[in-house]
């Protein structure tokens, strides 16, 4: 969705990526061409 400018300590995205790799799996941001950004995450089933 679109970026609500919020004053955020980036933690949110840190806490993902240690829950995914601590569960077999990881996490990733990628550019999006013209701006912002496509998070994801992948965990073992």
């Amino acid at each position: 969705g679109p970026s609500t400018g919020g004053g955020g300590r980036g933690l949110g995205l840190a806490l993902v990526a240690r829950i995914a790799v601590a569960h077999g799996g990881g996490a990733w941001i990628a550019d999006r061409p013209g701006g912002g950004a496509r998070v994801g995450f992948a965990v073992q089933a």
